[in-house]
């Protein structure tokens, strides 16, 4: 009898305690709700907003309506998820500026309903991407993604910065298209890339997943493209472009559509963070095997091998390419029959075209960075080469990126690097035959000074109308931006002849 007294008055304690801590966070803590059914955005669900998400000009007058019988709406204007704290919604809102809505119908501590809308007064050219997300996930210095935070080292690139954590925060999206509201989604957002993490702009990837509401985006982002669901997106920053022309990554992908390059599709576009404007972005495709699968009619995620570098598996496995470079590494590629064995599992035209490029466009973070390749079963089972990262090219179109492929070496075993792969390959009388003509091909084609530059005129058009407060926001004139986009004319018309001079170099000291 003894020992039951002591566990009820246990239960009683414990029960009473957890009680008080209840308590005391639904007095002093910000309930962390859920809402239901993710973005409702004014056009599903309960809640209503009398005006759609878009951009309007001057003035907007907004009512908010509906939700369950029992309760009382709750809204915020800084991205902040409404709790019984927030102002209580009592008659319509004035927006003059540009905001974000969020509405939530609250009965006691519990959250019945929500809603998100995105007000904005500056018209746009370019389609707009408002981000909506509780300022604690991008500016909390425990839990911020965008910021430095209390771990960071002291040396560049900050790693131990949050910016450099694998953090994923839950976003609600509005899409704009020509100001009006065209797509919304809730989704995960994490903050994307390498160093350029460290930049004040910072590029973002994000997730349709289903605890999110929608395991897909179903919205064509890339008109030229028939695909109209996606998995992922990258917003991105325009690399180590970012504050020279904003351009040289799309113009990359833009110029070599027509080659047999893997490519990711560009398009430019501006975003907001919680109703602030956070300037011009680069909306791309992320690599990765449903970028892969989407983009090849045929090709099954779950059968696709992508890899980067020396051999490193993004997805699948690397053991056939190590296979491949054990053959290589035991076998002359001068001899036909070892040659052939090798284009059987190296898609060659890809290769040779990718190689290209990216010495014409004089890409100076490779190729000891960014190169990714990969293979699948069925119409696509030789290897591949992805062009991406395009950001440090267009530089000084005298540079000779032959001479510096060619004799790339890196401590250690060499066998796994680009380079060494294409000096293997050299080695045969066809593949040089072969490269040759793609080269000379493509030079008075594909990179033929006309064709640059009017790609890169229009490309330019694109971005130039919003440009004067993109460098407002991120520093930088106008007048600074001529010169470095006149840079890329001057590369195009200078560089094929420098070019075409290293090859026959090349190829002249080849035995």
């Amino acid at each position: 009898m003894k020992i039951y007294r002591i566990f009820t008055i246990s239960i009683l304690l414990i029960a009473i305690l957890l009680a008080a801590v209840y308590f005391w966070i639904s007095e002093n803590g910000r309930e962390q709700i859920q809402p239901a059914g993710g973005n409702q955005n004014g056009s599903s669900g309960s809640i209503q907003f009398s005006v759609p998400s878009g951009i309007y000009k001057g003035m907007v007058e907004v009512v908010i309506e509906g939700g369950p019988k029992e309760g009382t709406i709750h809204y915020t204007l800084d991205g902040t998820k409404p709790d019984r704290r927030s102002p209580v919604y009592k008659k319509p809102l004035t927006i003059r500026e540009d905001t974000v809505v969020q509405a939530a119908v609250i009965s006691g501590n519990a959250l019945a309903e929500t809603a998100s809308a995105t007000y904005l007064v500056e018209a746009s050219t370019l389609p707009v991407f408002s981000i909506i997300t509780d300022p604690e996930n991008l500016w909390s210095k425990d839990k911020g993604i965008y910021i430095t935070g209390v771990h960071a080292s002291k040396k560049y690139p900050y790693k131990g910065a949050n910016y450099w954590q694998d953090w994923e925060i839950p976003v609600e999206i509005d899409y704009l298209e020509k100001g009006k509201n065209v797509y919304s989604v809730s989704a995960g957002m994490k903050i994307f890339g390498g160093e350029t993490r460290t930049l004040p702009q910072k590029s973002f990837a994000l997730y349709a997943k289903s605890k999110y509401g929608s395991k897909k985006f179903y919205y064509p982002l890339f008109p030229g493209k028939n695909i109209s669901e996606y998995n992922t997106f990258v917003l991105r920053n325009g690399g180590q472009d970012f504050s020279k022309t904003h351009l040289r990554d799309g113009l990359v992908s833009t110029l070599v559509k027509d080659t047999n390059i893997d490519y990711q599709e560009y398009r430019p576009v501006v975003v907001y963070l919680n109703g602030t404007y956070w300037g011009i972005y680069d909306l791309r495709e992320k690599i990765d095997d449903d970028f892969l699968a989407a983009n090849h009619p045929g090709v099954k995620k779950k059968k696709i091998d992508l890899l980067e570098g020396k051999a490193v598996e993004k997805q699948g496995s690397n053991q056939d390419y190590l296979d491949l470079i054990d053959f290589i590494k035991n076998n002359n590629l001068k001899n036909s029959v070892n040659y052939r064995r090798v284009s059987e599992e190296i898609d060659i035209n890809n290769f040779i075209d990718y190689v290209v490029a990216e010495l014409y466009f004089a890409n100076t973070d490779w190729p000891s960075h960014n190169y990714r390749y990969w293979k699948a079963n069925g119409n696509f089972s030789k290897w591949r080469w992805i062009i991406y990262a395009g950001d440090l090219t267009f530089g000084d179109p005298r540079e000779n990126t032959v001479v510096r492929f060619v004799n790339y070496h890196e401590s250690g075993d060499n066998s796994l690097t680009l380079p060494n792969l294409f000096r293997e390959l050299l080695k045969n009388e066809q593949f040089r035959r072969d490269f040759r003509e793609r080269a000379d091909y493509h030079l008075a084609n594909t990179f033929r000074p006309e064709r640059v530059i009017e790609t890169a005129r229009t490309l330019k058009r694109q971005i130039q109308p919003e440009m004067p407060r993109h460098l407002e926001k991120w520093g930088g004139t106008m007048a600074e931006w001529e010169q470095n986009t006149a840079k890329i004319e001057t590369f195009a018309k200078e560089r094929p002849q420098h070019l075409k001079r290293y090859l026959d170099e090349l190829y002249s000291n080849l035995k």
